[in-house]
């Protein structure tokens, strides 16, 4: 039976078929209607009266009766007064639910739960008074306590206190959601509404139904617990408040509740079946631990949730005191243990499917095993023979190369191409430099009488015959060698500053050289005690060479270039040719014993080693322009074999043969500041852009990271034993044995390449960025490599040994050759 004007299903035997809502419906109508034509003055002084109190105005009404802001006449204050609706008056259930309400409040004095302050009846409705909030609901909140998390922290363990104290005296509450927190002028929160609440000795219990529309309704969906939701109202427990206080903390951490859905029975769905969403997927920024806390509260179990309320806050008070709380996230096995008894159906279709999949992996892992192994032996059994191919390749060219027999490069480029093929490993590399050095001769043609054969210098020139199999042999010359008497005990190196000349000397002359003759132009004997250092100084005029025994001396020169024809060439080409004056030198200074080391990373200022005590330097100036009367010192006071400046001035580097430490200098200050912590080092160099020191003992370099010019450090003890931090070692690398004491690091001016001493005939080139080793440079001779410079395009790499035989590296040249072989490096 339904209702003709609404439509709502109808219990005759129970209202003798008068449908409740439009009842319902007929009574706020009349009511509306009475305080419309109620006059001003009678609305002022209140809607109706009831002992004590002047009812003003209706603040809310729900499903368990209407609530009325009220003026309590003794003492004088402003109350809320709360009855059932009209309609309700004749349901004894509903009768006994207020006085179940009216009852629990009374006993709950918290100072977070409203308190009431009286009970009666009025015209047989009965009402109580209780405090009045008016600072509105959480509901109207939530936003505000949208990312501040210690603030809805501090609320909740207001609440879960507040909750803890009813549970204590056996109340239940059941309907714990944002609307039934109140907050009042001074914002202090309370629990209220115990229309729903339930006494631990079982007074008013119900059938458990949960009914919709007109109904009544225990509880807000959204706020159900699924056990109340499967067993109804009678299934409550302390478990079911923890569980309603865990949806607050939810919708104050996410702006919504648990479980939303537009229609009742798919909310109700979710409820009964599935976990809600993680908060921090919802909110990025929640804190872990209090998201563990909200879901912990929110388990569908209650046997997984806070035992009692009283966890629930010690919880609550470690997070907000910072330390770890006791609950845990839900393990994995837990929320499949779950996921399985919610769904029985799939899981068994599931774990049937899993077992078809194990038997079939199992054999196909079999299968793939057997696979596996049969590749892996494959592959190793190849790798085996690369490698031992590789090693008797490489073996095999090390013997071609060792032996010195000639028309053997062309052959051993050819093995180290095929080794190449297999592993462009450094070594293979280093031996292919070493090949393309060689001063041999290749077959370039044939006759009927017989192989026609070319020297080295023959293979160089563009118009010699050249066979194919030689071509990548004879490919364009990368090393030289300038023709020059044997004169030993050469000391240093230097490039003009237009990169035409090369100056050289030794202990017993200098001399002038062309670069694009590879000539000797110019030479004068001069004998130097105990080393020759020479240098041209940045006016692009002049040279120097001084020694201890005669000074700084500085001639002018000038040169001549003209062009002639080619003696090796049966082309019309020309060739240019530089002829130079250099004019009597003349004394730089006064005192005898200076000479020239290096000039400073402004270019214009020369460094020099000013005065000397026997054969060790013991003052180290800086002359500004070359000018000695402006002279400021940088280091004094030692014996000093080798010293560097850093680029930027502010420190110095010095070794002292035989056998000491590198002793660092504030060269600002005048002073030690320290030692390296190693032994018998020879030479030491600052880079360009004055970050890091590079210095060479007798079996390996070593690389440290150099301080800020700002810092320095402090005391005159090794730096190692200090740990001062400041000049780090940051890489070392092992080189052959010995070191010239005068030997020289070459940096390249692009920033890219460094060309450092390595031993024996030896040069080591490495990549500025991370000091690795690219290749090594062995002179054929095999003299002690002493000084490297660079071309000013840095296209060539100018090399000087102990027995004064210059060689030119053409540094394009040898990386095209390696790249035709397989075995140049990476920029």
């Amino acid at each position: 039976m339904r209702c003709p004007n609404c439509g709502t299903a109808l219990d005759a035997n129970r209202l003798d078929g008068l449908c409740p809502a439009c009842t319902w419906k007929a009574l706020s109508l009349l009511q509306d209607a009475r305080a419309e034509s109620t006059p001003k003055a009678a609305r002022d002084a209140g809607l109706f009266s009831v002992p004590n109190h002047i009812v003003l105005e209706e603040i809310a009404r729900g499903g368990m009766g209407i609530v009325y802001r009220a003026q309590q006449q003794d003492p004088a204050r402003l109350v809320a007064l709360k009855m059932l609706l009209p309609h309700q008056s004749g349901s004894a259930q509903m009768l006994d639910r207020f006085r179940l309400e009216v009852r629990a409040l009374t006993e709950l004095e918290h100072p977070a739960i409203l308190p009431v302050y009286q009970m009666g009846q009025y015209e047989g409705m009965p009402y109580f008074t209780m405090k009045l909030a008016t600072g509105g609901t959480l509901a109207s909140r939530v936003e505000a306590f949208n990312g501040k998390f210690r603030e809805i922290g501090q609320l909740m363990l207001t609440l879960v206190q507040a909750v803890r104290f009813a549970h204590e005296r056996g109340v239940l509450h059941r309907d714990l959601k944002p609307g039934n927190i109140l907050f009042d002028e001074s914002n202090r929160p309370y629990v209220s509404d115990f229309g729903l609440a339930k006494l631990a000795d079982g007074t008013l219990e119900t059938d458990g139904s949960v009914r919709t529309g007109s109904g009544l309704m225990l509880g807000t969906p959204e706020f159900l617990s699924p056990e109340v939701l499967s067993g109804g109202a009678a299934a409550a427990t302390t478990a079911t408040d923890i569980y309603g206080l865990g949806a607050v903390l939810y919708q104050l951490l996410c702006g919504r509740p648990p479980y939303a859905a537009e229609q009742l029975p798919r909310l109700l769905r979710q409820i009964s079946e599935q976990e809600p969403a993680r908060p921090s997927t919802l909110r990025p920024g929640v804190p872990r631990d209090l998201e563990v806390i909200c879901l912990k509260c929110l388990a569908r179990l209650p046997s997984q949730r806070y035992r009692t309320a009283q966890e629930l806050e010690e919880d609550l008070k470690r997070w907000l005191a910072h330390r770890p709380i006791l609950a845990r996230p839900v393990a994995l096995w837990e929320r499949v243990g779950q996921w399985v008894r919610n769904n029985p159906a799939l899981t068994a279709l599931s774990v049937l499917l899993a077992i078809s999949l194990a038997i079939g992996g199992a054999l196909l892992a079999r299968a793939n095993q057997r696979l596996r192994t049969a590749l892996s032996q494959t592959e190793t059994a190849y790798s085996a023979a690369r490698q031992n191919l590789h090693s008797a390749l490489l073996g095999q060219s090390r013997l071609l190369l060792e032996s010195g027999d000639s028309g053997q490069r062309g052959r051993l480029l050819a093995l180290l191409k095929q080794t190449a093929a297999l592993n462009p490993s450094l070594e293979v590399r280093n031996q292919a430099v070493a090949a393309l050095a060689l001063p041999d001769v290749e077959t370039v043609g044939a006759s009927e009488r017989g192989s026609v054969r070319a020297s080295s210098d023959d293979l160089k020139r563009s118009d010699a015959p050249r066979s194919d199999a030689s071509r990548s042999a004879a490919a364009a010359p990368v090393f030289f060698r300038f023709p020059a008497p044997d004169d030993y005990h050469a000391c240093t190196l230097d490039i003009s500053r237009n990169g035409r000349l090369l100056l050289t000397g030794t202990m017993q002359s200098v001399a002038l050289w062309d670069t694009i003759t590879r000539t000797q132009i110019w030479s004068r004997s001069q004998f130097a005690l105990p080393w020759m250092y020479v240098a041209f100084p940045p006016d692009g005029k002049s040279l120097l060479y001084s020694a201890r025994n005669f000074g700084i001396q500085r001639s002018e020169y000038s040169c001549v270039e003209r062009e002639v024809a080619s003696l090796n060439s049966s082309k019309n080409q020309n060739q240019s040719l530089v002829t130079v004056h250099v004019n009597d030198p003349a004394t730089v200074g006064s005192a005898q014993e200076a000479t020239i080391l290096g000039f400073t990373g402004r270019g214009a200022d020369w460094l020099v080693a000013a005065e000397r005590t026997g054969f060790y330097i013991s003052r180290v100036e800086i002359w500004p322009g070359g000018d000695p009367g402006q002279a400021r010192a940088v280091a004094q006071g030692e014996r000093i074999t080798f010293f560097a400046l850093s680029p930027d001035e502010a420190w110095g580097a010095s070794t002292t043969v035989p056998g000491t430490d590198v002793c660092l200098w504030d060269a600002k200050q005048v002073r030690i500041i320290g030692h390296l912590g190693q032994t018998n080092a020879i030479i030491a160099e600052f880079t360009p852009d004055s970050h890091w020191l590079i210095a060479r003992m007798p079996d390996h370099y070593g690389l440290w990271e150099v301080p800020a010019a700002s810092e320095s450090a402090k005391g005159d003890q090794p730096l190692a034993e200090k740990k001062e931090p400041h000049w780090r070692l940051v890489k070392q690398w092992p080189v052959t044995f010995g070191g010239w004491m005068g030997s020289r690091i070459a940096f390249s001016r692009n920033g890219r390449w460094v060309a450092a001493p390595w031993g024996g005939s030896r040069f080591q080139l490495l990549d500025a960025r991370d000091f690795s080793e690219l290749c090594v440079f062995k002179a054929p001779l095999g003299f002690e490599a002493i000084s490297a410079v660079w071309s000013r395009d840095d296209s060539k790499l100018y090399l000087l040994d102990s027995g004064h035989r210059l060689y030119e590296w053409d540094i394009a040249a040898l990386r095209g050759a390696l790249r035709e072989l397989g075995l140049d490096w990476k920029d």
